[in-house]
């Protein structure tokens, strides 16, 4: 637990092999995967926002490259006094999806990390080879790995009147199971891909073969230890698929030109394998999924036929996902952030909570100047700015139990309460309007003079305090409700 002005936690972060900047991009991918505004990044620097809770208004997250180093850094961007480790918990989350990520995204040559083979039963490969004549076609050929347990098979599909290309399909690789995050995530998965007519079977070139040696890794892969993949993710060794392209990943989609029903086999045990097609991409068009997301890849490729080839044109050509002179890279308007000032800014969206804000403070500070003592005013001159008590207000005065909603008795009464009033009215104001923000604020202030009236009716009683509680008391169930 952080405590101060602005309160901050501090962490270094590594993953292995990968440099200060790809470290950067992996942190923006699992930033937007925790819902966090991304801000500017540099190759050296990148800034994120956490969204509005119920424990904080927004924390900045700065990672930045010391002495060839990331160090991470959450701080408390408003006016939050303590953080009930929020700080420390965003860097953990952020590390911890990083690392997912990572292990997810990358082919590593780690034997000691991997399981032993598995291979189907005989009713789940035949179960599995079923599917993938139904769906992509007669079995022409079966390649088979250079492992001699490897119990792998790559299916050959030929080119046909209905599908003109070739069809490569993994059968062996879903026999392992994955480690999902998610238990509606498929733990097994096959692997296929789509190459063109002229593709040659027969060829030992390099930019014949690539198709089936990432075939084999891709099986290879699930079962290295901690190791899951779905649809959306992208592996790569971080070098070219061959001599002869710049492309350096693929993307793992559902079978596209298909039956829906081609993306998913059933075993005979009712355990589902996920069909995942691999999409080579360049190392741009990568470096934009990660810092813009799999939609916003998918729309520039949506005139990119789902045939596999190297020598399609780059729909990022010159895209850089780190902020310069010449790129803009990925900048957040900061026109939207929460800040103190803009807390305090009455704006569509921010309308009720400053207002009130004001009203408290103005009627204080009228207060004052007509001669109420600053720090400890007395019964008598608060009873005159409206202020509740049971013998006034049941006696006809019953206006009181409303102006006692912005009476205050001191400076530091009213701190107290403007501050609370700040940080529950920013966030639920956003959820529920401000229309139904001010009545919520009338009303609950209502209903505690009345509470007062009744419990304590011979005590003077001032102050903002059961309208906020009121609010704090909204803001429960409907923060529970879009949890």
């Amino acid at each position: 637990m952080a405590i101060g002005f602005k309160p901050k936690a501090e962490m270094t972060l590594s993953l292995p092999g990968c440099s200060p900047s790809e470290i950067l991009l992996v942190a923006a991918e699992a930033a937007r995967q925790l819902g966090w505004r991304a801000g500017g990044m540099t190759r050296t620097e990148a800034v994120f926002y956490t969204p509005m809770s119920m424990r904080s208004w927004e924390e900045k997250v700065t990672l930045r490259e010391i002495n060839g180093q990331i160090v991470a850094t959450s701080a408390c961007s408003t006016i939050q006094i303590i953080d009930w480790g929020k700080n420390k918990s965003n860097l953990k989350k952020l590390f911890k999806t990083m690392q997912r990520l990572h292990d997810s995204h990358c082919i590593t040559n780690d034997k000691k990390s991997v399981h032993p083979y598995i291979a189907y039963t005989s009713e789940q490969k035949e179960a599995v080879q079923a599917h993938i004549r139904k769906y992509f076609g007669s079995i022409n050929a079966i390649l088979r790995s250079e492992e001699t347990n490897s119990p792998v098979e790559i299916l050959l599909v030929a080119p046909t009147n209905r599908y003109d290309y070739y069809t490569l399909v993994t059968c062996g690789a879903g026999a392992s199971s994955m480690k999902m995050p998610h238990k509606d995530l498929p733990s097994r998965c096959e692997f296929c891909i789509s190459l063109p007519p002229e593709w040659n079977p027969e060829s030992n070139e390099p930019e014949d073969r690539w198709p089936v040696e990432w075939l084999f890794r891709c099986a290879e892969l699930i079962r290295q230890k901690d190791i899951w993949l779905t649809c959306g993710h992208t592996v790569s060794d971080g070098s070219p698929l061959h001599e002869n392209t710049a492309m350096e990943s693929l993307l793992l989609l559902f079978p596209e030109k298909r039956d829906e029903q081609a993306g998913e086999c059933t075993l005979p045990d009712g355990e589902k394998v996920a069909f995942y097609e691999l999409y080579p991409l360049y190392k741009e068009e990568t470096e934009f999924k990660q810092a813009n997301g799999l939609a916003n890849l998918l729309d520039k490729l949506k005139d990119c036929s789902h045939i596999a080839r190297t020598d399609r044109r780059n729909t990022c050509e010159g895209y850089s996902a780190f902020h310069s002179a010449e790129n803009d890279g990925v900048i957040l308007d900061d026109s939207n952030r929460m800040t103190f000032r803009s807390i305090l800014t009455p704006r569509k969206g921010n309308m009720a909570t400053p207002i009130l804000v004001y009203i408290n403070v103005a009627i204080f500070l009228l207060m004052v100047l007509c001669g109420v003592n600053f720090l400890f005013p007395t019964g008598i001159s608060i009873l005159k700015w409206g202020a509740d008590f049971g013998p006034l207000t049941l006696s006809g005065e019953w206006w009181r139990a409303f102006t006692c909603n912005f009476i205050h008795i001191g400076v530091i009464h009213l701190l107290m309460n403007m501050y609370a009033l700040l940080y529950i009215g920013a966030y639920l104001e956003q959820l529920v309007g401000t229309d139904r923000l001010s009545v919520a604020y009338v009303l609950t202030g209502l209903c505690s003079a009345s509470a007062s009236l009744m419990i304590h009716p011979d005590s003077i009683s001032a102050g903002a305090s059961g309208a906020i509680f009121g609010l704090y008391g909204i803001s429960f169930p409907t923060f529970c409700s879009i949890a």
